[in-house]
């Protein structure tokens, strides 16, 4: 689905870089398994037509790609975003308030 701010076409980008938080992302934001998630891509695809968003596993290209492009759009760890100057927050899905 193409999404708009303002007159930007948000570019999706799936982080692959740590297994964990793909899977976090995926059950706890879309609500679907990895395997859910492919076929229905596959299928919109198919419907629709477009292209699959890119999957990248390297934090450091993620990072470059964010940065080459305002609207490209992903999730990350948030020690992660901290550690880059030049990306925006969206928003943060939970924080730990373990003491």
């Amino acid at each position: 689905m193409t999404v708009y701010i303002g007159d930007i076409n948000l570019r999706p980008l799936l982080n692959d870089s740590d297994p964990r938080l793909t899977q976090v992302f995926l059950q706890k934001v879309i609500f679907m398994s990895r395997k859910r998630y492919e076929r229905q891509l596959a299928a919109q695809i198919f419907r629709q037509g477009g292209r699959q968003p890119p999957a990248i596993d390297n934090n450091e290209d993620i990072v470059r790609a964010l940065l080459a492009s305002p609207a490209m759009i992903t999730f990350m760890w948030s020690d992660e975003f901290e550690g880059v100057s030049g990306l925006k927050s969206l928003g943060v899905l939970w924080e730990d308030e373990s003491p």
